[in-house]
């Protein structure tokens, strides 16, 4: 299904036969070329977007084609916070010590990340 990774940022890194790897792009999805053995994707997740909203993240999926199944190799790394660090916006950075304080109310990576995957699952189901 199409997603975009609760992490920071993900890096992929497949073999030419690769195949079926798609990302949105302007409101379609398309296949992303395969660069080259030495070549890797990194995608921006959703973390990073709730922390700097200016960065857009990347919708993605994997739909191979038949002839890509036996051979498909994909290796991924997420990039993602500790379970307990707060989810603060950037922009919320550098207040005042009485401001500093409502801060407190941000989620920490553990409980955003259940609610996330919690949506993503009710949206599969229905």
């Amino acid at each position: 299904p199409a997603h975009v990774d609760p992490s920071l940022i993900s890096l992929l890194i497949h073999n030419d036969n690769s195949g079926g790897f798609q990302v949105v792009s302007r409101g379609e999805y398309i296949r992303h070329p395969h660069i080259g053995p030495h070549s890797c994707c990194l995608l921006v997740g959703s973390i990073l977007h709730l922390l700097a909203p200016n960065v857009p993240t990347c919708k993605h999926r994997v739909r191979p084609r038949e002839s890509d199944l036996d051979n498909r190799l994909a290796i991924t790394f997420f990039l993602q916070p500790k379970s307990n660090t707060r989810l603060i916006p950037l922009a919320r950075l550098g207040l005042g010590e009485e401001e500093a304080k409502e801060l407190q109310n941000y989620p920490d990576y553990a409980s955003w990340k259940q609610r996330a995957y919690s949506t993503y699952l009710k949206k599969e189901r229905s």
